[in-house]
């Protein structure tokens, strides 16, 4: 979905026309779009083809100064160089992007925010730890769980009342496939058990990672464990949230960067 808002506060969604080939269309926009000086274009991602939307909306509106929001940035976790196994398509939506010119581009905690910032021009990253600590108070969290090293050093300063677990994935070390997850170190709570606990990461796809962190909490703390809860910035689900909660999470939390997934806006 993208949505215009002018400097006056006039808002339109915009709705192209989709033809029978497959192509679109974007026209037919109000007049306040084009009498307006300053536009905040937001991309609320929903599926590529809204790119060629995008493309299209600055070619009626090349007079008018843009700032783009983009809640949940697509093809963020593409970030590797390029080679027959994987795309640096972040390299892709960066110069689409910068080809709309505009004076400021913000997205909500990307998956690597320095090479999005080194590519996309006016980039400013949207940090979500005030989000972490308004679930953690509402939870009434104990102990928040980093699933890997790098969510712990990316997000340290959230929750900072909180203990932390922080975890590491386990590999079969003649295949290299990931088998579980194990416990790096742990600090400690002053309260009595039972405790509860928070996993925080940026995306939710399947769940896996979730459900095998879930599971090595359970065995390392069992009744010690009150509620065990997850929060991610973007969720996916792409196997539901039910599979989520059938296997040890207590209760799912993220954001509406993903307007598909409404029924998971719990903040």
């Amino acid at each position: 979905m993208i949505k215009i808002t002018t400097e006056t506060g006039f808002t339109h969604v915009v709705t192209p026309t989709i033809f029978p080939d497959g192509t679109s269309q974007v026209w037919k926009l109000p007049a306040a779009m084009f009498e307006a000086r300053d536009l905040e274009i937001t991309w609320n991602f929903d599926s590529e083809r809204e790119i060629i939307d995008l493309l299209s909306l600055r070619r009626l509106l090349v007079s008018q100064t843009w700032t783009l929001h983009i809640p949940f940035l697509p093809y963020a976790r593409q970030d590797k160089n390029i080679d027959n196994t994987s795309t640096f398509n972040l390299v892709v939506i960066a110069d689409l992007i910068n080809s709309l010119g505009c004076q400021k581009v913000t997205a909500v905690d990307v998956h690597n925010p320095m090479w999005t910032a080194e590519l996309i021009r006016n980039f400013e990253n949207v940090e979500v730890g005030a989000i972490h600590e308004h679930v953690a108070r509402r939870r009434d969290t104990h102990f928040i769980v980093w699933p890997d090293e790098g969510a712990a050093d990316r997000y340290a300063k959230s929750a900072p009342n909180a203990a932390f677990v922080v975890c590491a994935k386990v590999r079969d070390q003649s295949t290299g496939a990931i088998t579980g997850h194990k416990i790096l170190h742990t600090t400690q709570h002053n309260s009595l058990p039972p405790h509860n606990f928070l996993i925080v990461d940026d995306i939710c796809d399947g769940g896996a990672t979730f459900v095998s962190v879930a599971k090595l909490i359970r065995q390392e703390y069992g009744l010690e464990v009150n509620k065990l809860d997850l929060f991610v910035t973007h969720g996916i689900f792409s196997k539901g949230q039910q599979h989520l909660l059938d296997n040890g999470i207590t209760n799912v939390f993220t954001t509406n960067s993903l307007t598909k997934n409404g029924d998971g806006y719990q903040v």
